[in-house]
């Protein structure tokens, strides 16, 4: 019985190509396309800083490198000249000019004198940028203070002779270096657009997010717009027709909901397939990826048709559709999330196990992709009852049409 309401569904829709390949390409192509003219746009809003190195140290180039990580800061490398032409037109707010001597002075906790900061009249950003800064020297004063000490203790116990320093001191400052992971012990929380960017050490940066969110929109708008099967076939009476024969509703509301989700499978597939390209991911990390897609498709198809039960004319349906997107969307982007409203949303679901996914933590995919399951569970056994409601007063009228028939025909004969 399933099978014949899958195959029915999918000739319904194979028989337009058009739509067909619409849905099945445009969430992928769409997506990405939008979310590479954001990220763009992205780029140009981040703090422009300027880093001039004169020490020409392993310390400065590893203070650029990790300031460099931050997804909030455009970091160029320019000479003296430069920053100050830069500074003075205002195209950098903050400059800083790693002096001649700037390890030495941070292996003996002299960071005064080490840095010297040019700073752009118009900066508005001046004194986050420079907390980040001087996070990662005072990270590399602790790291030497804490190996010179042990160095210190060692050498007065005469544990280590000299040959033996350097390597302790290089296996102290490592360790120390270590406790600043997973993150410093004080930071600043930058957010790239929505909360959902800020992944410490993630490849998906808030480009990736973008791509995500808009993917997730464009799935649930096609959703609405390929469900409305339960609308027409009220209208066209198929609904009526169907107590004639011993059709099971699951079969009939499943059936139909599994052909449409079937056709957007693909869609899926080629947006994972752009993401393992792009993001490089495993063969695990894809597979999981799939299937919380899978289970926030057929939530959404869940969603609409629940939503279509209740609507009188396509019309009224599309109409909240596409109210239903918007709101669901942008509240997912916010980078607030009042009270935990924002929680009901599929797509608020659907992005954190896609955002555990691409960090490198599948394991994070579990309850988001628990609760997809459950509600949709519970959706698919309301859209039964709630349809089985209305097949039942149909049935119901019927049947008091034929007995008033009945009798009138008995009445007429006698």
């Amino acid at each position: 019985m399933y099978k014949t309401f899958i195959m029915n569904r999918m000739k319904l829709i194979a028989g337009r190509p058009f739509i067909l390949l619409s849905i099945i390409l445009l969430p992928a192509i769409l997506a990405v396309g939008m979310g590479l003219a954001v990220s763009s746009t992205a780029e140009k809003t981040k703090i422009p800083i300027l880093f001039v190195d004169e020490d020409q140290s392993d310390y400065s180039q590893l203070v650029i490198k990790r300031a460099s990580q931050n997804p909030a800061l455009n970091i160029q490398s320019v000479d003296q000249k430069t920053a100050e032409r830069m500074i003075k037109t205002s195209k950098a707010d903050i400059a800083f000019v790693f002096l001649k001597g700037f390890k030495q002075k941070v292996m003996k906790n002299e960071e005064k004198g080490a840095i010297q900061m040019l700073i752009s009249p118009a900066s508005l950003s001046q004194g986050a940028v420079r907390e980040i800064v001087a996070g990662e020297v005072m990270r590399l004063s602790a790291n030497a203070h804490a190996a010179n000490y042990v160095t210190d203790q060692y050498a007065f116990l005469k544990w280590v002779d000299e040959k033996q320093e350097k390597s302790l001191w290089k296996e102290a400052w490592n360790y120390t270096d270590e406790q600043w992971k997973p993150a410093p012990l004080m930071q600043i929380d930058y957010h790239e657009g929505t909360p959902h960017s800020s992944i410490k050490g993630a490849p998906s940066s808030q480009k990736y997010t973008i791509w995500l969110i808009l993917f997730l929109s464009l799935m649930m708008l096609i959703c609405f717009y390929m469900n409305d099967w339960a609308i027409t076939e009220r209208e066209d009476g198929v609904l009526q027709r169907m107590f004639l024969f011993s059709i099971k509703l699951r079969a009939y509301v499943g059936g139909n909901l599994i052909g449409i989700f079937l056709l957007l499978c693909p869609s899926s597939l080629l947006f994972a397939l752009f993401l393992i390209w792009n993001v490089h991911m495993t063969a695990l990390q894809a597979a999981t990826f799939l299937l919380i897609s899978g289970l926030y498709v057929f939530l959404c198809l869940l969603i609409s048709s629940l939503i279509a039960c209740f609507c009188q004319s396509k019309k009224t349906y599309f109409s909240i559709g596409l109210l239903a997107v918007l709101v669901t969307s942008i509240g997912t982007g916010l980078p607030s999330n009042p009270g935990g409203l924002f929680n009901i949303f599929p797509q608020k679901w659907a992005l954190d196990g896609m955002r555990s996914i691409l960090i490198g933590n599948e394991a994070g995919c579990i309850e988001p992709a628990a609760v997809c399951a459950a509600a949709g569970l519970a959706l698919f056994f309301a859209a039964v009852k709630i349809i089985g409601g209305k097949y039942d007063r149909v049935k119901r009228g019927f049947k008091n049409v034929r007995k008033k028939e009945s009798r009138r025909a008995y009445h007429a004969h006698h």
